[in-house]
């Protein structure tokens, strides 16, 4: 009775190459597809992403470069002649230009590290 179904398990679990130490693989584990997979997983990174920021803006590193994040963009708006006409993403591309074009990039990411 018993040995056919101890055969497969071992077929099962010898036929993966899996290395020393990752133990057997559960047959009875959900699909990769599986929605309730999905869900915990997705559950859980959106658990350590709000952990992890949780107090970010608290820090006096994430401050600093807000402030000077908010100084640029607005030095580069004062410049800009508004227009009732003007187009936002042709002033938000025309700010993402301006970043690019100065050392400001640099120093951010020198703040954040």
């Amino acid at each position: 009775g018993g040995g056919a179904s101890q055969a497969s398990a071992g077929a099962v679990t010898g036929a993966t190459g899996a290395s020393e130490g990752s133990g057997p693989i559960n047959p009875a584990s959900p699909p990769p597809s599986d929605p309730q997979l999905i869900a915990l997983i997705v559950g859980a990174a959106q658990d350590f992403r709000r952990d992890c920021l949780a107090d970010v803006d608290t820090k006096p590193a994430y401050q600093n470069l807000r402030q000077k994040v908010d100084n640029f963009v607005s030095t580069h708006l004062d410049k800009q002649e508004w227009i009732p006409t003007m187009i936002k993403n042709q002033l938000r591309n025309g700010l993402r230009q301006s970043v690019l074009r100065t050392p400001i990039e640099n120093k951010l990411c020198q703040d954040i590290y």
